[in-house]
């Protein structure tokens, strides 16, 4: 394990994406206790700076190290608005404006770089209302939809065009206290409702070459919330802890990520206790 160099506050760093040449990026806490994006090469730490404004983080990296994430354009932190970048050849530059809404930030590009995908206001008529965004540099940012609720969470996009995450259905829970999730498939356009494999909430959290896709159910009615991790396969949703050899006392409460060859990371449980785990098919 490598720990990656933090910024001036110690012990403040996050590491979202990796690509196959090691490059990672994520964001780091300045000497202004203000967020900034940066990336990490042999254990040296870059940071990528702003669109203008104080604050800014990387989110995902292609295979030939451009970057994408989020920046605010304005000086005053107070003014809090966002933008898309990407950054490339030692420079970060304004993705573009989503026409007629407004594009909070990116979260995924594809392992070619041609394709970014991230959530913003579809409608400046209505501004509660956050859908996915796909982006690609023939037709700039173009809003692709919810599921019929007014929030997504966009986390991955492939070479293909598919785009992961999820998105709200437009209900609340039973109690009322949270609206429901579901982790959504958006392929040949449409937006797909994968469905819960456990509870009543889902999120898509990754997938591979092959359109497998990982990801995390659970119950938002439970305190604290019951998670259990799924893989979906063939068009059916299966939960990870049931394909456990059996007599195994592991519970897989996360996928977080899948590989060409089927391995699986996430979180699972064993007891009482939590750990990061590595999923190997047999």
């Amino acid at each position: 394990m490598t720990e990656l160099e933090a910024g001036p506050v110690k012990n403040r760093a996050w590491a979202n994406d990796v690509n196959d040449a090691g490059r990672v990026v994520g964001s780091v806490m300045d000497d202004r206790s203000q967020q900034m994006a940066a990336m990490w090469e042999d254990g040296v730490r870059t940071d990528l700076g702003t669109l203008g404004g104080v604050q800014s983080a990387a989110n995902g990296v292609d295979e030939a190290g451009k970057i994408v994430g989020w920046g605010m354009y304005h000086p005053d932190v107070a003014v809090r608005r966002w933008r898309p970048f990407v950054y490339e050849n030692g420079a970060m530059s304004d993705l573009g404006s989503l026409p007629g809404g407004t594009w909070n930030g990116a979260r995924a590009i594809s392992k070619n770089g041609q394709l970014v995908a991230g959530d913003g206001q579809i409608s400046r008529r209505t501004p509660d209302l956050i859908g996915v965004i796909k982006y690609d540099p023939v037709n700039g940012a173009v809003p692709v939809g919810t599921l019929g609720g007014m929030q997504t969470l966009t986390t991955a996009i492939n070479d293909d065009g598919w785009i992961i995450g999820s998105s709200r259905i437009g209900t609340a829970t039973d109690s009322g206290l949270f609206f429901v999730e579901h982790a959504f498939l958006y392929a040949d356009d449409r937006m797909i409702d994968l469905g819960v494999v456990f509870g009543n909430n889902s999120r898509a959290n990754g997938f591979n070459g092959a359109g497998v896709i990982v990801g995390t159910s659970w119950d938002s009615e439970e305190i604290p919330w019951v998670k259990q991790g799924f893989v979906r396969f063939d068009e059916e949703l299966i939960n990870l802890t049931t394909l456990l050899p059996n007599g195994s006392e592991w519970t897989v409460l996360e996928a977080l990520d899948i590989n060409d060859a089927g391995q699986i990371v996430g979180r699972g449980r064993l007891g009482d206790v939590e750990h990061a785990i590595l999923l190997t098919p047999q």
